[in-house]
């Protein structure tokens, strides 16, 4: 059964100036070490990190909880599992949630193309 449903775009040209503009810090602030890494290992690591950013966003609308109850961005980890399909790993805060109300999976999609990402994210119970 489906629990919440989330999307989000980011405009990949607006994260790829938001990293030239700021320092390491900032990347930590959004992202999991693992994903930092992963994206750097790409030519023109931006839309990776984009979508990454999209996938986020779209989880914390899905589950209706917003940044205001003290999730931290690393607390969502977007991965690429063996078959090469996106998966998330929840911590923290975002997990206990999930765990309440008793999601048991997030099917997420992502893409980028041209000046966009964007992601879709579904919780099933």
């Amino acid at each position: 059964m489906i629990a919440g449903i989330g999307i989000d775009i980011v405009e990949i040209g607006k994260m790829r100036a938001a990293v030239r503009r700021r320092d390491e810090r900032f990347l930590r602030k959004l992202f999991t070490q693992q994903e930092i890494e992963y994206c750097h290992r790409c030519r023109d690591p931006a839309p990776r990190l984009a979508a990454k950013f999209a996938a986020k966003e779209a989880v914390l609308k899905a589950f209706k909880v917003g940044w205001t109850h003290g999730v931290k961005w690393t607390e969502v980890e977007v991965f690429v599992d063996e078959d090469g399909s996106p998966r998330v790993a929840l911590q923290g805060i975002l997990k206990h949630i999930a765990e309440e109300r008793k999601v048991h999976n997030i099917l997420l999609s992502l893409t980028h193309s041209g000046s966009y990402a964007i992601a879709y994210a579904t919780l099933l119970i």
